[in-house]
């Protein structure tokens, strides 16, 4: 009965570390299609092969991917599509989980980043004060670098 035990409990483990290490794989993607260093097609395959992870951190990414379709796009109807289908989901899942950080994260990252003539950009100043309140608990050190790293550069060339 020990031995069953611990198998169970070496396999929650090894889920967990599974998990966390394909959130920072999906946290990887997202930063390298923005920096131009991935293709969204590479992206989009990564997280087809996680289709089946229905928890939040899945469906986030799931859901900005559609961000960055939009500016891959030439023609402006499917620029627009994408635009709304990554806002009207991103925005369901802020308003069913309000206290995910790194959904506030994402939301930050897109509304900074988007032409302003788009009008989304009214949630700025909401979760930057929302994810500095609470940076504090964030236990993902992954997370919690990327998120500080990206204020810190926020900062820099918002003073230039």
């Amino acid at each position: 009965m020990k031995q069953l035990w611990i198998i169970f409990i070496g396999l929650i483990m090894t889920s967990n570390l599974f998990a966390n290490d394909s959130n920072i794989r999906f946290r990887a993607y997202y930063y390298n299609v923005c920096l131009e260093k991935t293709s969204v097609e590479e992206f989009e395959s990564y997280l087809a092969l996680h289709k089946d992870r229905q928890d939040i951190t899945a469906k986030s990414y799931r859901s900005v991917i559609w961000f960055l379709w939009a500016d891959y796009y030439f023609n402006p109807f499917k620029k627009w599509n994408c635009f709304l289908k990554g806002k009207d989901t991103l925005e369901h899942l802020i308003n069913n989980y309000s206290n995910n950080i790194e959904l506030r994260f994402l939301r930050l990252t897109i509304q900074e980043n988007l032409p302003k003539i788009l009008g989304y950009n009214e949630n700025i100043i909401e979760d930057k004060t929302f994810i500095n309140n609470n940076l504090h608990i964030v236990s993902d050190q992954d997370l919690f670098s990327r998120i500080t790293s990206y204020l810190d550069d926020q900062k820099l060339t918002n003073t230039n």
